[in-house]
């Protein structure tokens, strides 16, 4: 009788490990890297957030927008658009769990606060996941305060 649950226990692992190593990660979160405020005419840190998804999934390419205050719809790119960076060339397309960064310029030519401005900054997110290769475009978003 045991017999029967000894050898289903092992081909519970075996199943387990293949289902494990066809399973991918996509970009879960972004958000600022210190959590501090970001100053017109430098650079500053973004962090991506991945987790673990059941199917295959690669990420492809982020577009970043930004938008004042008051926040218009969070499915909207923004008002400034401040740049796009490919996925595959930096090697975070097929992510496991973790992070990865990105720097972004916060341009006085788009950034104009003299106080404080809170601002949301929208990633735009290109995907081709499952078997059936479906294409999608994820909006994720974080507030993020610039300083003059």
């Amino acid at each position: 009788m045991f017999g029967k649950y000894l050898n289903s226990i092992p081909a519970f692992f075996a199943v387990s490990l293949l289902l494990a190593s066809n399973a991918a990660a996509h970009i879960e979160s972004v958000e600022s890297k210190t959590g501090q405020p970001a100053k017109i005419g430098t650079n500053y840190t973004i962090e991506f957030t991945t987790g673990g998804f059941s199917q295959p999934w690669n990420d492809y390419s982020v577009i970043l927008g930004w938008s004042a205050h008051p926040f218009p719809d969070p499915t909207s790119i923004g008002t400034i658009i401040s740049g796009s960076f490919d996925l595959p060339s930096i090697g975070e397309s097929v992510t496991l769990d973790g992070t990865f960064d990105h720097v972004v310029f916060i341009d006085p030519k788009f950034f104009t606060a003299t106080s404080p401005t809170p601002y949301l900054l929208v990633a735009a997110i290109t995907s081709i996941t499952g078997a059936d290769n479906s294409v999608s475009v994820r909006f994720l978003n974080t507030t993020i305060t610039v300083e003059p």
